[in-house]
């Protein structure tokens, strides 16, 4: 709900109701365990409980060298609402990757606004 005051003026205000928007679910791995040199394939799936369809949804994903990640697809031209989408994540640490707990972050971006 967007609220706007019509003014100091005035004794009025009004409101507007948005009604569409964008809600998305992901549901992603817990946890990973890997060793320097390996691969580890796994899956995110996103729902989209929103109301109307998104384009152009890709998965992103922060903290680790965008060298060590591929995603697939890279995009997903169109997801409709109550729709669910999957994407293949294949992360490959290199031999000389530091022993160390990596974080990171899975993330969706679209084209598509609320």
């Amino acid at each position: 709900i967007a609220m706007a005051n019509s003014g100091p003026r005035s004794g009025g205000s009004q409101f507007f109701i948005n009604t569409s928007f964008i809600d998305l679910s992901l549901d992603t791995p817990g946890m990973i365990k890997m060793q320097a040199g390996t691969t580890n394939v796994f899956t995110v799936s996103v729902t989209n409980l929103g109301n109307q369809k998104i384009s152009d949804l890709k998965l992103l994903i922060e903290y680790i060298p965008l060298a060590w990640q591929k995603i697939t697809p890279s995009s997903i031209i169109e997801v409709s609402p109550e729709e669910k989408v999957i994407f293949i994540v294949n992360i490959t640490t290199p031999q000389d990757a530091e022993i160390q707990s990596y974080n990171l972050r899975i993330l969706t971006s679209t084209n598509s606004k609320s």
